[in-house]
């Protein structure tokens, strides 16, 4: 009774360190982070279509139903802020960081449990992906609780287990339709097993969930998925088979954004620890063991053959099986487990592991201040330490913008001159191109070192306002926001309507910049067929700059590319 006292205590304390350190590094400069790349492609679409039009379409921008209607509803009622948009990202985070351990202690040691807390706790990937407005934090407490809860039915016979398959695997489809691959792949696996267990001995061993519970299962989960067969047909999912494959280059890249690291030695490490616990959770757990195995090959097997859009980069791939990253880090916490069993100080080198796991991971670095851009692509799609002799370019569609970058050489003069200003704190930014290959304002940002809010503006009198089944990258910001009616429902913290003379004077910048032609601060041209709208640019140019001299008197910055104003108690009225 002591001893099983002292492991809840041990537990208890242990998981809720974990709890906390993974806490503070979801929320580490949340507050300060700017709406990016994809995050747009759901904030557009749930701006021109109503909540019945929502229910069944998900369209072509890598959105889903579930947010889609979730931003809606935010839109009709108290607005749009960047802490309510990620709000289901952020909360799915925080209880995967609860969840998941008490799971995993149904079948595992209070050790492996503890360890998977950490590796959870710390991993780069599932830190992102909770902070962002996307699925993927979601998709992954609901992909990994279903396969958890699989297993507690197929060896217990309790039907709730069963229920909460079900229910978590039909949400996971509607966030993201892959889960379809993902979570019905292991109940296969366990009707496999049913079908030869009476000629092998390994699954006489095995207590599988009696046939009759498990047509029920699969009859469930069919009526439940039918909704989804009609919005699956119009969905992103459908149309982005391409000649893209998967590479051992991305492959790499994959374990890389798994173990949470670059650093060649840990990466073998950890991957030398997943394959031993994955070989010895077969050896001492055969059936979770299988289900782990198969789970993860035919998901591969799938994308390799599907071919999705992009799926050589490996993030594309990470985030097509996120909710394998909690299944790796209990194969890595069991096979840590197995081996440090044969060490006399195998609890300090569990830590010692732990520890420089995370210190040669790339937190440290995106989480440098100032930073407003720490979702940006140049940060997640690779651990690698960043060359600051040139922007990001990423191998994301790279044929696409094959000179979207930037060097030192062709940074705006202005900005070196302001690192050295320490009454400049904040400035703002107009405008903001949508995706991430295109936005420079992190690498800015680098050398400058001062916060940013990024300006737009609604221009709805001047322009037709237009809405589209997905944003692309090469679009601004306010070409997504001027089609908002209600201005007073965009509350956002980062980013300021250029028009609202008063607001800019209340924000803390102390310099307003004003980008003449963003494009041609690249090294070489966006391709012509992204060119902007003469309008927004006759608007950023002329309206703006009037309507500056006006407030703030005359620029106190001006070069072929910036038009800088000074947002100060002493300019005009």
């Amino acid at each position: 009774m002591q001893t099983v006292l002292r492991a809840d205590i041990y537990f208890w304390l242990f998981t809720g360190l974990a709890l906390i350190v993974g806490i503070i590094l979801r929320f580490y400069m949340l507050s300060e982070q700017i709406l990016l790349d994809d995050e747009w492609h759901g904030i557009d679409y749930a701006i021109g279509n109503s909540f019945s039009y929502l229910l069944t379409h998900s369209g072509r921008g890598a959105t889903c139903v579930p947010l889609n209607l979730y931003r809606r509803f935010l839109l009709q009622t108290v607005g749009w802020s960047e802490l309510l948009l990620r709000l289901p990202a952020i909360i799915a985070g925080v209880l995967s960081l609860v969840i998941f351990p008490v799971l995993v202690k149904k079948i595992f040691s209070l050790r492996v449990t503890i360890v998977f807390a950490f590796l959870v706790a710390i991993s780069p990937f599932l830190i992102f992906y909770s902070r962002v407005s996307r699925p993927y934090s979601i998709f992954t407490l609901l992909g990994f609780s279903a396969i958890l809860s699989l297993y507690f039915w197929v060896t217990s016979g309790q039907r709730r287990y069963a229920v909460i398959y079900v229910i978590t695997t039909v949400l996971a489809v509607y966030f993201h339709l892959f889960a379809a691959v993902v979570l019905l792949v292991p109940l296969c696996y366990v009707f496999l097993i049913k079908l030869i267990h009476k000629l092998t001995a390994f699954c006489r061993k095995q207590v599988i969930v009696p046939g009759f519970t498990g047509l029920i299962v699969v009859a469930s989960s069919i009526v439940l998925l039918l909704p989804v067969s009609i919005i699956a047909p119009r969905s992103w999912l459908f149309e982005l088979v391409s000649s893209d494959q998967i590479s051992l280059q991305s492959l790499g890249g994959f374990v890389s954004l798994l173990s949470g690291t670059a650093n060649k030695l840990m990466v073998v490490v950890f991957l030398g620890l997943l394959s031993f616990g994955q070989v010895q959770l077969l050896r001492k757990k055969p059936l979770l063991g299988g289900i782990f195995l198969f789970s993860i090959v035919i998901s591969f097997m799938t994308l390799a053959i599907s071919r999705p859009e992009c799926i050589n980069a490996p993030i594309v791939i990470a985030r097509y099986i996120i909710p394998l990253f909690p299944l790796g880090f209990v194969l890595v916490a069991f096979g840590m487990e197995e081996i440090s069993n044969y060490f006399r100080y195998g609890k300090v080198i569990t830590a010692a592991f732990l520890v420089i796991l995370f210190l040669v991971g790339p937190l440290g670095r995106i989480y440098a201040r100032p930073n407003n851009f720490t979702n940006h692509s140049a940060f997640q799609e690779s651990y690698e330490p960043l060359s600051w002799d040139r922007s990001y370019f990423s191998d994301v569609k790279s044929e696409e913008w094959p000179g979207s970058f930037t060097d030192t050489e062709n940074i705006p003069s202005f900005y070196q001159r302001l690192s050295s200003q320490p009454d400049a704190d904040v400035i703002i930014e107009c405008p903001m191109l949508i995706r991430d290959h295109y936005n420079l304002y992190y690498y800015y940002q680098y050398f400058h070192k001062k916060w940013i809010i990024v300006g737009y503006y609604s221009p709805r009198e001047h322009l037709e306002v237009k809405f589209g089944d997905m944003v692309y990258g090469d679009m601004y910001t306010c070409e997504v926001l001027y089609k908002v009616s209600d201005a007073s429902k965009l509350r956002f913290t980062n980013m300021i309507d250029m028009t609202d003379i008063v607001a800019i004077r209340n924000s803390r910048a102390k310099y307003i910049i004003l980008h003449k032609n963003i494009e041609s601060e690249m090294a070489l041209n966006i391709p012509s067929n992204a060119a902007k709208p003469d309008a927004f640019l006759y608007l950023r140019t002329v309206h703006l700059n009037k309507l500056y001299r006006n407030s703030f008197g005359p620029p106190v910055f001006e070069d072929d590319n910036l038009l800088v104003f000074e947002n100060s108690p002493t300019t005009v009225h």
